[in-house]
């Protein structure tokens, strides 16, 4: 009997392990397909985890970029460029990069555009203005300011911000201006502001800047851009219709922890874009001063534009990067910096002119527009002509003018010159 049970027992066992083989084998073959579906969906996940990390590392870096939409010629504009020219680099030949710098902001064969209305610059020398200075004046840019070296920066090794305005074609019109140097700064930095009038926008309030360098100094820099943006958001009267602040603002990771609240009521012009402005990796001039040999190191978007607008349809309308390309003779960039460069325009029809936008402030005398100044030069060639035509036959001159009168009147040929750029 023990011997029965026992082969009865052993059967059952062997059913039973026949049974649950049978099951767990129906199983496997069930999951099998799901098991597959699941690692196809983790590989796909993968490999589009690495597609787009391989995007996001690859993503060409363009000079240029729209904001808001395509240029339209039609509508009033304002154009301001910011560029630090790293006067301070005395190895590195600063005379000769200002001179790179002016080819690059007058070269309009890139791109078409015209001359920027704004021209503002960080770390300007007493040695690089003459070579700026110059250069601007020719072309049809005044000084915002009356001493082309602020008071104080004349010995060698100082250096300062600076401010044209392009007033050739009555492209814009000083209000009034005035600089302040920041009294926590152990570096010599300082902030400069002018209102300027603009045709069919009004007022227009460009402030540029250059804060205290290295990551250590943030709390300084706090300060200063607080003294700054203070200063740009205080309004007597009628408010501008475009407020900026730009220039080298030094920002780093250590100064994240302020920077929203200080700018809270700004835009960031580069908000769509954060390319960095000083690259070693893109410019040579960061790779030499830091002695790098290859291509390579820290990129930081220290070069900044935070404006704010009051005109409705006012649009920033394109941004770009400025000296991105290495001079082949010197086989040096313009600056350690890429300039930046900022187009707002107007509603397309609003090309009527903006009365009170600049009420109560003390406007210069508007320059004659450049017809006016052709018409005078040669009503007053005509004249000579005809004054020498009749010396040669005898008879009296029509005019009356004196040679020194004469001296500073621009003759025929002259006048082709007052429209056209080096």
């Amino acid at each position: 009997n023990i011997t029965r049970y026992n082969k009865s027992l052993s059967f059952l066992l062997l059913l039973l392990l026949i049974s649950s083989f049978t099951i767990l084998t129906a199983a496997l073959r069930t999951l099998q397909p799901l098991a597959t579906q699941a690692r196809s969906s983790l590989a796909m996940a993968s490999r589009t985890k690495q597609k787009k990390s391989s995007t996001t590392t690859q993503k060409p870096e363009t000079n240029k970029c729209d904001v808001s939409g395509l240029i339209d010629p039609n509508a009033p504009y304002v154009d301001v460029l910011s560029w630090n020219l790293d006067g301070l680099g005395e190895g590195m030949r600063p005379r000769e990069r200002a001179g790179l710098a002016m080819e690059e902001i007058f070269d309009n064969t890139k791109d078409g555009r015209a001359l920027p209305d704004v021209l503002c610059f960080q770390e300007v020398t007493p040695s690089t203005i003459e070579v700026l200075h110059a250069r601007l004046v020719r072309n049809g840019y005044v000084d915002v300011e009356e001493a082309r070296i602020p008071a104080g920066r004349e010995i060698p090794g100082s250096y300062f911000t600076k401010m044209y305005l392009r007033q050739a074609e009555g492209r814009t019109r000083r209000l009034s201006s005035f600089r302040q140097d920041y009294p926590s700064s152990m570096q010599g930095r300082d902030y400069l502001q002018a209102d300027i009038h603009v045709p069919f926008l009004g007022m227009v309030r460009v402030a540029t800047t250059h804060l205290e360098s290295q990551s250590p100094n943030w709390q300084v820099r706090e300060v200063q851009l607080q003294h700054a943006v203070n200063h740009l958001e205080q309004v007597k009267g009628s408010e501008p219709c475009l407020s900026l602040l730009v220039g080298d603002l030094n920002l780093s990771k250590a100064d994240e922890k302020y920077l929203p609240r200080i700018t809270r009521t700004l835009i960031d012009a580069f908000g769509h874009d954060p390319v960095p402005t000083w690259d070693a990796i893109r410019n040579v001039n960061v790779r030499r001063m830091l002695g790098l040999q290859t291509s390579g190191g820290p990129r930081c978007r220290f070069d900044r534009c935070f404006f704010r607008k009051s005109m409705e349809g006012l649009q920033l309308v394109r941004t770009s990067l400025v000296g991105i390309e290495k001079d082949a003779e010197l086989d040096l960039h313009p600056s350690d910096h890429f300039g930046i460069r900022m187009r707002w325009e107007g509603p397309a029809g609003s090309r009527q002119e903006v009365v009170g936008s600049d009420k109560g402030q003390s406007a210069a005398p508007a320059e004659p527009d450049v017809e006016e100044r052709r018409r005078l030069a040669l009503r007053a060639a005509e004249a000579r002509l005809k004054g020498e035509a009749a010396a040669r036959s005898g008879e009296k001159p029509e005019d009356s003018m004196t040679p020194a009168k004469r001296k500073h009147t621009a003759s025929a040929e002259e006048v082709v010159d007052l429209t056209e750029d080096d």
